[in-house]
């Protein structure tokens, strides 16, 4: 597992640049993953709306916005959050509202794991976009998660795996019915 680990954090840093998946490697992120998900629920809770100001606070914007029918405006920050984060796999604490970054520390998981929620529910993309942002946001939880500190976000992580496993399958079963 802890090789597979620095496997994963060795991709990230190549920006999944060349990088071959493999059956073992398959096998083995899904292992991993399968230990987070097995770990029990606890019940999510309800925020109240986020109120766009001058910044805007990546994280609690995320949080605030998951369980509320989302306007235009909040559209549109949240695809300009899924482009930036696509760009560099990163994603920083405060921006402006011309998506301009106010700061250089980066996020913690769980803006990373709110974006997965969101890209999930987001209409505007087609599933092999979200599929790939939704890998990427699967390992970084792989690498940063943490069973102690982050008891809380569960719910929201174990979406975004069942997430990737549904359009996984539903892909490799197109291509194996495509291939014979």
């Amino acid at each position: 597992m802890i090789h597979f680990l620095e496997l994963l954090k060795s991709h990230r840093k190549q920006k999944y640049q060349k990088i071959l998946a493999t059956k073992q490697y398959i096998k083995m992120r899904y292992k991993a993953l399968k230990v987070i998900s097995d770990i029990n629920n606890v019940n999510i809770a309800n925020y109240e709306r986020y109120v766009i100001k001058k910044n805007i606070l990546t994280e609690s914007f995320l949080l605030k916005t998951l369980n509320y029918k989302n306007t235009l405006k909040e559209k549109s920050i949240l695809l300009k959050l899924y482009k930036r984060f696509n760009y560099s796999l990163r994603l920083k604490k405060i921006y402006n509202l011309k998506m301009i970054k106010l700061t250089n520390e980066n996020e913690n998981l769980n803006s990373y794991v709110y974006l997965g929620n969101h890209i999930i529910n987001f209409e505007e993309l087609n599933d092999l976009q979200k599929l790939n942002t939704i890998l990427k946001i699967n390992d970084i939880t792989l690498i940063k998660f943490d069973n102690n500190n982050d008891i809380n976000l569960i719910p929201y992580i174990k979406k975004n795996i069942l997430f990737e496993k549904s359009i996984v399958k539903k892909y490799a079963k197109k291509t194996i019915n495509y291939s014979f």
